[in-house]
């Protein structure tokens, strides 16, 4: 039994139903009854529904990694977030007031090894993020603590220092963190 195809127009016309503004009641009714009566026309709508989804996800993602290194989203895209996805902004403020403390914290120490060690302690509390299920507050920290710590050092005009050992504990946080956490084990 080969599936139905469901003519273009047909399908342009209930998607911009499920789009639209204006008497949403109405729009929803004659959209369900529609998809009850096709099932193929469920399946499509079902398709383009969670592609829609997942580009929006992903759409967020992207916004919330600019805005976390400190660039400016514009009117639309923070309007965007507001709607979206508010939980990813609220992360993002966390990171970078994390991110921010962080650097401090490494500006303040009397030594190179004092400043890798802060920094190292930001990697852990990364790799903790990540182990209790928040891999995206994790990303973002990364993001805004690299961002914080090159306009300290550019601020500073400290030659790049903290910038260089950042990268270096930020790399070898995505080099060993991710293969522990998500190895998939193959004897369950």
């Amino acid at each position: 039994d080969a599936p139905r195809r469901i003519p273009t127009s047909q399908l342009d016309r209930l998607l911009s139903l499920q789009n639209s503004h204006g008497n949403l009641q109405t729009k929803n009714s004659e959209l369900n009854e529609a998809r009850k009566k096709d099932p193929a026309l469920d399946r499509a709508l079902y398709a383009a529904d969670r592609a829609r989804r997942q580009a929006d996800i992903s759409k967020a993602d992207t916004l919330a990694r600019k805005a976390a290194r400190g660039e400016t989203l514009s009117d639309e895209e923070q309007a965007f977030m507001e709607r979206e996805a508010p939980e990813k902004l609220r992360e993002v403020d966390k990171a970078r007031q994390r991110a921010r403390e962080i650097t401090a914290q490494a500006r303040q120490t009397k030594t190179p090894a004092e400043a890798a060690q802060v920094l190292a302690q930001a990697a852990t509390e990364m790799n903790a993020s990540i182990k209790s299920g928040n891999p995206d507050y994790a990303q973002l920290l990364g993001e805004a603590l690299r961002a914080a710590v090159k306009a300290d050092d550019k601020a500073q005009g400290s030659g790049n220092r903290l910038s260089a050992l950042s990268e270096s504990m930020l790399a070898q946080h995505a080099m060993t963190t991710h293969r522990e956490l998500y190895r998939v084990d193959t004897k369950a």
